[in-house]
C-alpha cells in the first residue's frame, strides 16, 4: 500500500507566545501593542475539515483504493515566515530546515500538496518557494487576484469562493435602506485597494458618496504586533454605516484600534472572513451588535457535524492542537497541559457562537474541496500511470473542476465562476450576552429583477439608528444648496424662495406655482388663490355703496327743493339752468360710483372711468360757468352769453374718453402679482395715458374755476358766490391731489376703493359748499331769500 501527505497551514494562534511589549501612551497612528493573544479557536475547524475529509478518503474503496493519505498541520500565526518556514519543514521532517535541501527524500516523493492561507506579508516568500518546490500550493483564504500570475506562482492555486459580486450585493443593500453616505476599512494591500476602487466606483454609479476610506496596515512578528491605523475618521465622521472588507487580521487590527471607544451606534457591513463573532484578545464584541454580514451561501459538509459532535481530546491523543483548543473553548480553570478538569465528555455543540460554530465555514468547505480535489487528481494520476488507455485522459496535476464525496464540484483558479450567491446574516448579542447570526436577507447575482435581493427588515435587530447620509433630508418646502468643497450628499436647507414649493424631499430646485395658486405657508404645495374685488358685502364696499346712494338721495332732494323754489331770487341770482346741470352732473357722479363696487365685467370697466370722467367735467365746467356768470353780473354783461361759452369744456372731455374707448378701451383682468394668496379681478384701464389725461383735463378745469373764484371773491355781494365755489374747489383739488400718491400706491381693491372714495368726497365737497348756504337759506331763512339783501343794500339781519 502507498501512502502520501498533506500539509495544511492553519492560524491557530493571533501570534506564538513572546515577551509582553508595552504600548506607547497614543491613542491612533502606528503602534506598538503588548501581545495578550486568544486562541482563535473557529480556526481549529480547517484542521477538522482536512482530517474528517482525509478519514472519508481513506474509508473510500473507490478512490485511491491500496492508498493512504495522512497529513501534517502546521501553526502559521498569520505569519509569512512561518509559513515559509513549514513548507519546508514538510521536508526536513524533524531535522533542521535548511532551504533549497530534502532532508528525507522519501518524505519528499510522498508529498502531494500544502494547503494555507497566504498573509500579505508572506507573498514573496512564497514566491519564491513555490518556484523551488515541487508541489503543489493550495491556498484557500480570500481570493486574491495577484496569486494568478502562473509566471509568479506555478503551482499555486486558489480554491476559496469569488467575491467579484459582493461590491454589487452591498450597492443593493444600501440602496434598499437608502444609505448615500458611508464609510469604509479596508486593508493596506493589493486585496483592499482593488475592492476599494471597484467598490467606490459601484458607489459613484448609484450615487452613495464614500466619506473616508481608511486603510489599516499591519506588520506581525514573532514578538511584536505593530499596527497603522486611524480610528477618528470613523469615530467622528457622520458616516454612520461602515464597509469593511479584511480577514482575521483586519479584525484583530480594528479591535485593538477602537477599543474603549463609543461606536455602538454604527452599522457595520462586512463579510464572513471578517468574523464578527470570533473572542479574541479579551475584547468584547458588543460594538459590532447589529452588524449586517454577506456570508457565501452554507455548504453542508455531509456527516460533518457528527464528526464534530464526537470530538474528544482522547480520540485523538496525538493533536497537539486539541488539548489547548479544548482548554479554551471549554474555558477550563486548570492548567492547559491536563484536560481532567475540563468537561471531558463536553460536545462542542453547547459552546457559544464567539468560540464555536457548528455551521462549516467557508474556509472549512474550501479545505475540504481541495483534499477531495488533491485525492481525485492523485487517483487520476495512478489510473494513468497503470493504465493510459483505460484512464481515458492523461496525468492531470490540478485543477479542472473535481467533485467531493458528496458530489459538488471543486473549482481551482476559476475567477470567471460567478458566486452562488450571498446570505445576508445579522449579529445579534442578547443581554444574557448570548451571540447569534440570524439569516435576514439574501442576493443572487444572475437572477431576474426583483428576485435578486430580498431583505426581511423586521427580522434585523439595530443597534442603533440605522441612517446614514451626510445631511438630514430637506423635507418638502426646502431645497438643497450644496456646500462648497464637500461631496455631493453634503449640503444645506434653505427654504423656497417666495412663490415657489417643493413637494418632495431632497429637491435641488423648487418650482414656482401656476399664475393663479400660491404656496401654502409651508411652501409644499400650491392652494387655489381667493378672488377678490370690492364687493357689496364686504364691509368696505357696503359703506362706500351706501354713502353714494345717500348722496345721490341728497343730491336729488336738493334738486327738488331748487326746482320747486325756482323763482325765488337766490334760484334765479346764479342761472338756475347752471344749478340743475350741476346737481344733475353730481347725480351722475356719485351714481357712477357704483359701477366700481361689484365683480368687473366688461360693460362696468368701459363706463366706470368714462362716465366717472365726463359728470365731472361737466360738474366741474357747470362750476366755472357760475363763477363767470358772477364775474361777468358785476360787468353788466348778459350772464347767459359768458355761460354757454364755457359749457362747450365737457366736450373736450367727451372726445378724449371716445378715442380712450376706441383706442384702447378698458378690460377685465386678473392681477395675481398685487396682493399674495388672492388674485384681484379689477379694471385694466387699457391705456394709463389715456386715464391720466381724463384726470388731467378736470384737474385743469378745477384750477381755472378755482383761480376765477378766488379772484372774484371780494366783489360787493351781499350773498358772495364766489366764495362759496372758491372754499368748494379748494375742497375738490385738495381730495385730488392727495388721490393721485394714494392711488399709486395701494395694492388690489384698496385702489378701487381709494378712486371711489375721492369720487364721493370731492363730489360731497361741491353739493355741500356750493348748495348747502343757498338750501339754508330757502329753507331756514326765506328772509334773506330777497333781491335786496342778495344785492346788498337790506343790510345783514
Amino acid at each position: 500500500a502507498l501512502s502520501y501527505i498533506l500539509g495544511l497551514g492553519a492560524p491557530a494562534h493571533p501570534t506564538p507566545p513572546g515577551p509582553v511589549l508595552s504600548a506607547p501612551s497614543r491613542p491612533f497612528g502606528a503602534v506598538s501593542r503588548p501581545l495578550r493573544y486568544r486562541y482563535l479557536t473557529k480556526h481549529y475547524q480547517h484542521l477538522l475539515a482536512l482530517r474528517f475529509a482525509v478519514e472519508e478518503i481513506n474509508k473510500d474503496p473507490s478512490l485511491l483504493p491500496n492508498t493512504s493519505l495522512g497529513f501534517h498541520i502546521f501553526n502559521v500565526h498569520f505569519l509569512g515566515t512561518i509559513t515559509a518556514e513549514s513548507s519546508m519543514a514538510l521536508l526536513s521532517g524533524t531535522a533542521e530546515t535548511i532551504p533549497n535541501y530534502s532532508c528525507e527524500p522519501e518524505r519528499r516523493d510522498r508529498l502531494l500538496a500544502f494547503t494555507f492561507p497566504i498573509p500579505v506579508q508572506g507573498r514573496g516568500l512564497c514566491r519564491s518557494l513555490n518556484r523551488r518546490l515541487l508541489f503543489q500550493f493550495i491556498s484557500y483564504g480570500p481570493e486574491d487576484p495577484t496569486l494568478r500570475d502562473k509566471a509568479l506562482f506555478p503551482s499555486l492555486y486558489q480554491i476559496s469562493e469569488g467575491f467579484s459580486d459582493l461590491p454589487a450585493g452591498m450597492v443593493r443593500l444600501l440602496k434598499h435602506f437608502r444609505w448615500v453616505w458611508v464609510g469604509l476599512v479596508v486593508t493596506g494591500d493589493i486585496r483592499g485597494e482593488t475592492f476599494a476602487a471597484v467598490l467606490t466606483e459601484e458607489l459613484a454609479k448609484s450615487g452613495i458618496r464614500v466619506a473616508y476610506v481608511d486603510r489599516s496596515s499591519v506588520y506581525l512578528s514573532e514578538t511584536r504586533l505593530q499596527l497603522s491605523c486611524n480610528p477618528e475618521q470613523m469615530i467622528t465622521s457622520s458616516a454612520n454605516v461602515v464597509i469593511i472588507y479584511g480577514d482575521s487580521v483586519s479584525l484583530i487590527l480594528l479591535l485593538y484600534c477602537i477599543r474603549d471607544r463609543v461606536l455602538e451606534s454604527k452599522v457595520w457591513i462586512t463579510t464572513s472572513e471578517w468574523d464578527v463573532t470570533s473572542a479574541v484578545f479579551y475584547l468584547t464584541t458588543v460594538i459590532f451588535q447589529g452588524s449586517l454580514v454577506f456570508s457565501a451561501h452554507g455548504k453542508e459538509i455531509p456527516g460533518f457535524r457528527d464528526h464534530q459532535r464526537s470530538l474528544r481530546p482522547q480520540k485523538y491523543p496525538q493533536d497537539s492542537f486539541l488539548l489547548p483548543f479544548w482548554w479554551f473553548v471549554f474555558e477550563c480553570p486548570s492548567p492547559k497541559d491536563d484536560v481532567r478538569f475540563c468537561e471531558e465528555n463536553g460536545t462542542l455543540e453547547t459552546r457559544p457562537l464567539d468560540h464555536w460554530d457548528m455551521n462549516p465555514s467557508p474556509q472549512s468547505v474550501s479545505v475540504y474541496s481541495a483534499v477531495y480535489a488533491i485525492a481525485q487528481a492523485l487517483h487520476q494520476e495512478i489510473r494513468a500511470e497503470r493504465d493510459p488507455e483505460a484512464s481515458g485522459e492523461g496525468p492531470s496535476r490540478l485543477p479542472r473542476p473535481w467533485q467531493t464525496g458528496s458530489g459538488e464540484e471543486v473549482h481551482l483558479d476559476d475567477p470567471g465562476r460567478a458566486t452562488g450567491g450571498f446570505d445576508i446574516l445579522n449579529y445579534r448579542v442578547l443581554q444574557n450576552g448570548t451571540k447569534m447570526l440570524v439569516k435576514v436577507g439574501e442576493f443572487t447575482p444572475g437572477a431576474s429583477p426583483g428576485q435578486d435581493f430580498t431583505i426581511s427588515e423586521e427580522k434585523i435587530a439595530w443597534a442603533g439608528p440605522p441612517g446614514s447620509v451626510c445631511s438630514e433630508s430637506c423635507r418638502p418646502g426646502f431645497r438643497k444648496t450644496a456646500r462648497e468643497g464637500q461631496a455631493a450628499c453634503c449640503y444645506d436647507c434653505v427654504p423656497c424662495p417666495e412663490g415657489e414649493i417643493s413637494d418632495r424631499t431632497d429637491v435641488d430646485r423648487c418650482i414656482r406655482c401656476p399664475r393663479e395658486e400660491f404656496p401654502n405657508p409651508q411652501r409644499d404645495r400650491c392652494v387655489p388663490k381667493a378672488v377678490v374685488f370690492l364687493s357689496y358685502r364686504d364691509p368696505l364696499g357696503m359703506a362706500l355703496a351706501s354713502s353714494a346712494l345717500c348722496l345721490s338721495l341728497l343730491t336729488v332732494l336738493v334738486l327738488g327743493v331748487f326746482v320747486r323754489h325756482r323763482d325765488t331770487p337766490i334760484v334765479k341770482a346764479n342761472n338756475r339752468g347752471l344749478s340743475y346741470a350741476l346737481l344733475a352732473a353730481l347725480l351722475l357722479c356719485f351714481l357712477s360710483s357704483l359701477t366700481f363696487v361689484g365683480r368687473p365685467g366688461p360693460a362696468t370697466c368701459l363706463l366706470r372711468q368714462t362716465a366717472f370722467g365726463a359728470a365731472f367735467s361737466v360738474a366741474v365746467s357747470a362750476v366755472l360757468a357760475e363763477t363767470v356768470t358772477v364775474v361777468l353780473a358785476f360787468r353788466a354783461t348778459g350772464p347767459g352769453s359768458g355761460a354757454r361759452t364755457w359749457l362747450v369744456c365737457p366736450l373736450v372731455q367727451v372726445g378724449i374718453c371716445t378715442v380712450w374707448l376706441a383706442t384702447s378701451p378698458p378690460f377685465p383682468d386678473a392681477d395675481e402679482a398685487s396682493e399674495a394668496g388672492v388674485v384681484v379681478v379689477r379694471c385694466n384701464e387699457g391705456s394709463a395715458v389715456a386715464f391720466y389725461c381724463v384726470l388731467g383735463y378736470m384737474g385743469l378745469l378745477a384750477l381755472v374755476s378755482f383761480t376765477a373764484a378766488f379772484l372774484a371773491r371780494k366783489l360787493p355781494d351781499g350773498f358772495n358766490e364766489a366764495k362759496f365755489i372758491t372754499f368748494s374747489m379748494l375742497v375738490f383739488c385738495s381730495v385730488w391731489i392727495s388721490f393721485l400718491p394714494a392711488y399709486l400706491s395701494t395694492r388690489g381693491k384698496a385702489t378701487v376703493a381709494v378712486e371711489v372714495f375721492s369720487i364721493l368726497a370731492s363730489g360731497a365737497g361741491l353739493l355741500g359748499c356750493i348748495f348747502g348756504p343757498k338750501v339754508y337759506v330757502i329753507l331756514l331763512r326765506p328772509d334773506r331769500n330777497v333781491r335786496g339783501r342778495l344785492l346788498g343794500r337790506g343790510g345783514n339781519p
